[in-house]
């Protein structure tokens, strides 16, 4: 498939369903898509949009370059998920079925207005958390951007790093880097935690109140020195 644009009429599906890594070679305008491709399919810088329902059945739609915008999803699940930028069209509740290209992490955002657009990334987000947070995910983190008063739904898994879901928190800062304040836990329901209301998006990860959540952190300093046949271990998280 190639050239600037592509539009279709009526309420066609395209699917892409074959053996080997595909792409999308432009700014496609489709009724609806389904992902059928367990090689998975790339839109490289590219970002198509779904007029209808984006359908993931098999395989990724990696969107790491580029970016996916759609009016619905549907699907979506540990062998078929967003990876990448994704952008839900329209209002209320949205449901993102993303990941990492590690996990499956999915968001669920209420009370939304008009576009809006999540991602989460593998990667220590570096920022500091802030009292009554005295740690926050060093694994991974999501950005969300739109118009939003209600509630944001992260989820979790083996890898996070959760021991207590009592004491576990959604953090939220305005930048990746920045300060990460505690938004809340309304409810902790399998492999997901629930934060209080927000009215603005931004960056979030897992937090906690308490140090009986690893959370793993990265290490930027680690030394070992002789002291008097004692050895002195110091570290830098």
């Amino acid at each position: 498939l190639s050239g600037p644009t592509w539009n279709l009429g009526g309420s066609s599906t395209i699917e892409y369903n074959g053996s080997t890594q595909e792409s999308i070679a432009s700014d496609f305008a489709f009724d609806n898509l389904t992902i059928n491709n367990s090689s998975g399919v790339t839109v490289g810088s590219n970002d198509p949009t779904v007029d209808g329902t984006l359908t993931l059945t098999s395989g990724n739609l990696i969107t790491t370059s580029g970016s996916v915008t759609a009016d619905a999803v549907s699907g979506g699940g540990i062998t078929s998920y967003v990876e990448g930028p994704l952008t839900i069209t329209g209002n209320g509740t949205k449901t993102f079925p993303i990941g990492d290209g590690s996990a499956y992490r999915p968001v669920t955002v209420t009370g939304t207005t008009g576009n809006t657009s999540f991602s989460v990334t593998y990667q220590d987000p570096g920022g500091t958390p802030q009292s009554p947070l005295v740690r926050i995910s060093s694994i991974r983190y999501w950005q969300g951007t739109g118009t939003v008063n209600g509630t944001v739904q992260l989820t979790y898994g083996g890898d996070d790093g959760v021991g207590n879901t009592t004491t576990l928190r959604v953090a939220r800062s305005a930048t990746v880097g920045g300060n990460y304040f505690n938004v809340g836990n309304t409810a902790t329901v399998g492999s997901t935690i629930t934060s209080n209301t927000v009215t603005s998006l931004g960056y979030f990860t897992l937090g906690t109140i308490a140090f009986d959540n690893s959370l793993p952190v990265t290490l930027t300093s680690f030394t070992a020195n002789a002291n008097f046949g004692v050895v002195e271990l110091q570290w830098i998280t």
